[in-house]
């Protein structure tokens, strides 16, 4: 039993020996770290492009303004002086969009405020004048007046160049989306409602 503790304790001793010993390489025998080849490139830098959107909410007239935008000597509705007082902001903007809260279907459709709306369809250029560009037309008045008065409505927006997004005269047209450029941005605009009162 000593016998075996005694070699026991000389393998051990023996394994710690060789385990230090070890082959020492002088430094200048060891190779040089090698850094990597620098490659040449051209920094990106993505291109800024800053745009201003003016956001507007409801558009919508009633009865007292329809009144108060009558013009007894031309015969005419004027709704410029309206927006005189935001035009200038509206104008800074690289993009106007607007929600028309009312319809624009015509004066054989009745003009008229609360609860249906409908306006006279100068209302669609005295916006133009005022700096819009895109109008959207989904909400809970857009069938105040029917599906003709959401046809005139575009119709007259087209007129007056008045991009708009929301409702649609045809099913074509419904499933085509309003992309709109401005220095080299491209905007997609959507317009959805809950439900409409018409």
């Amino acid at each position: 039993m000593r016998r075996r503790a005694i070699l026991f304790w000389l393998a051990v001793l023996a394994l710690v020996v060789v385990s230090g010993c070890g082959v020492s390489v002088p430094a200048s025998d060891q190779p040089e770290s090698v850094d990597p080849p620098e490659i040449e490139s051209e920094e990106f830098v993505p291109e800024s492009k800053i745009i201003t959107i003016a956001l507007v909410g409801d558009i919508m007239v009633h009865d007292a303004q329809i009144d108060s935008a009558y013009n007894a000597i031309t015969g005419e509705y004027e709704f410029d002086g309206s927006f005189e007082a935001i035009a200038p902001y509206l104008k800074r903007a690289d993009v106007v969009i607007g929600n028309l809260e009312t319809t624009l279907a015509g004066e054989h459709l009745v003009y008229g405020g609360y609860p249906r709306f409908n306006s006279p369809e100068s209302l669609a250029g005295a916006l133009k004048r005022a700096g819009f560009t895109i109008l959207t037309t989904a909400n809970n008045h857009c069938l105040d007046r029917g599906a003709e008065g959401v046809r005139n409505t575009l119709d007259y927006l087209d007129q007056y160049g008045l991009k708009h997004a929301g409702t649609a005269r045809s099913q074509e047209e419904r499933q085509s989306l309003l992309i709109y450029s401005v220095q080299g941005i491209q905007l997609g605009i959507l317009s959805y409602t809950y439900g409409t009162n018409g």
